[in-house]
């Protein structure tokens, strides 16, 4: 009959009806929409079933209700922007990795951290029940398994699991610095000189990276 229409659409969250709108005078043979802007009001949570159902009045009857339906899905974990602390690390330093992690719809999170020393793997675990918008950190403690040597490559290696979905891979690295040699601890003898004395200065040199090293002696007289 090409009566102009009126359309009702009610949108559905699962069994409980959470918006009802009419749509007036549209021409017949129309393309008739209405969008749900997602924001506090129009919260879609992972899972949910939404439903929307339409029916169409020309004045004097109604159409039966159609309805289509759809099931919001899960998104993904962030990925992770681990870093490394200290920066230099040392032999005889601690390394810390951390990340930032964090899940749209606010999921609780597993968190697997992967230590690799050069292309070696060295450690691996998971932390689990971490809640949304955490840091996360595991640290090496520098002890017998855990030897840092000058110039290896370390790095850690982050990645982010929800239940449903995991993030990427994301590393990060650092090289194990020298470490600085330790405070001579340095004597005069005779303790107690005389004007015909000679001065000896003595010290023990000690170096945790066993490496080659050069004393300066520098004597003063008085200031």
């Amino acid at each position: 009959d090409a009566d102009s229409l009126t359309v009702e659409i009610v949108w559905w969250n699962g069994t409980r009806e959470h918006y009802r709108t009419n749509q007036t005078s549209i021409a017949n043979a129309s393309t008739v929409s209405y969008t749900l802007l997602r924001n506090q009001t129009n919260a879609f949570q992972e899972g949910e079933n939404w439903t929307a159902a339409v029916r169409v009045f020309d004045g004097t009857l109604s159409s039966d209700w159609a309805n289509d339906s759809v099931v919001i899905q899960n998104l993904g974990p962030n990925n992770a922007s681990p870093f490394i602390f200290p920066n230099p690390a040392r032999t005889n330093s601690s390394i810390n990795a951390s990340s930032f992690v964090q899940d749209p719809d606010a999921d609780s999170m597993t968190v697997e951290i992967v230590f690799w020393n050069g292309s070696r793997e060295h450690f691996r675990i998971n932390r689990t029940s971490v809640a949304n918008a955490s840091n996360i950190s595991y640290t090496l403690a520098q002890n017998a398994s855990n030897i840092f040597s000058k110039g290896e490559n370390w790095t850690s290696a982050f990645r982010v699991f929800d239940g449903t979905v995991s993030s990427d891979w994301v590393n990060a690295s650092i090289l194990i610095s020298n470490t600085i040699p330790e405070t001579p601890n340095n004597t005069i003898t005779p303790a107690s000189p005389t004007i015909d004395n000679s001065l000896n200065c003595s010290w023990t040199y000690i170096d945790s990276n066993n490496d080659a090293g050069t004393g300066t002696i520098i004597w003063y007289n008085n200031t």
